[in-house]
């Protein structure tokens, strides 16, 4: 399990939600839309990017990490784990399906 990457995948999907509200709200509240007022929300979207990266990367990366060290000390199944099912390792007699094996598995019926 890479954390650093899901924590990564976690931001991008906070950040460009955070930017497009603010960026939304910005032009809803705004008394007129003209030029200005559009070049000022684009400022502040970007400014919301520039600063909310770190924070919410912070954030993120410290859940992701909390998560799957929970993971690593609980001694459940991936059924009964319950939010940690995908930070929990396969069981020896579990099955679990990828692209590759389904492929093979068609292709063994065919």
């Amino acid at each position: 399990m890479d954390a650093t990457s899901i924590a990564k995948a976690i931001t991008r999907a906070i950040l460009a939600t955070l930017v497009f509200a603010v960026i939304g709200f910005s032009l809803l509240l705004a008394p007129d839309i003209n030029t200005t007022e559009i070049l000022f929300a684009l400022g502040k979207g970007f400014l919301t990017f520039a600063f909310g990266w770190i924070f919410i990367l912070i954030l993120s990366d410290t859940m992701v990490r909390s998560i799957a060290s929970s993971a690593m000390e609980s001694r459940v199944s991936r059924k009964d784990g319950g939010m940690l099912f995908h930070f929990l390792k396969p069981e020896p007699g579990e099955v679990v399906e990828d692209e590759n094996s389904a492929k093979s598995v068609v292709e063994k019926s065919k």
